[in-house]
């Protein structure tokens, strides 16, 4: 630290790396003439936290969406309510048939991520074998509970955030470790 609000910082970068800073800084010249080294690469962070912040559905206006129901039919042996997936049919009905949804599922709406967000703290829900969550903050993912292959919705009771490798563990169990693998590498189908 210089002061109490400037530090000093020194990196080595490439030869690419100035050419991108040189374009940028000219591409900044109509906002900011005369940009410094400093504004280029703070307006350059300003939008990578913003596309990760979209990324998790925090945006500063989020879009007025209608709210849609999700059914939950009474369970005709327990008397209770079951959640049910997209067609209809409750999870529990699903885990038994050997189908699958077919084709590219919608993105989750915002709305539904800002709330999953917050609910879970911005941290991985997994439950621990010794009690507690796993609580991790790193490359965390939207996770369903009953998988959109198997019809579940995106509904934020039928979501959770879970990070990379236990959003990769529950693909596992769910899904099989040869299917799992398959679609890490980026098989897909």
């Amino acid at each position: 630290p210089l002061t109490a609000d400037l530090s000093r910082l020194s990196t080595t970068v490439s030869r690419r790396f100035l050419q991108k800073l040189k374009s940028a800084r000219q591409g900044l010249g109509h906002a900011i003439p005369g940009a410094t080294t400093e504004q280029v690469l703070e307006a350059a962070l300003d939008l990578l936290l913003e596309k990760q912040a979209r990324g998790r559905g925090h945006v500063k206006r989020p879009r007025a969406i209608l709210p849609t129901a999700i059914p939950t039919p009474s369970s005709d042996d327990a008397g209770g309510e079951i959640r049910q997936g997209a067609n209809g049919m409750a999870p529990a009905a699903l885990e038994s048939r050997a189908i699958r949804r077919e084709g590219h599922r919608e993105a989750i709406p915002a709305s539904v991520k800002r709330s999953v967000w917050e609910r879970d703290a911005g941290r991985c829900t997994w439950p621990l074998d010794g009690g507690g969550r796993c609580g991790s903050t790193h490359r965390l993912e939207f996770d369903h509970l009953v998988p959109w292959a198997r019809f579940g919705g995106k509904a934020e009771d039928n979501l959770r955030l879970l990070c990379r490798l236990h959003d990769r563990l529950a693909a596992r169990q769910v899904f099989g470790a040869r299917c799992a693998d398959r679609y890490a590498r980026g098989g897909g189908g």
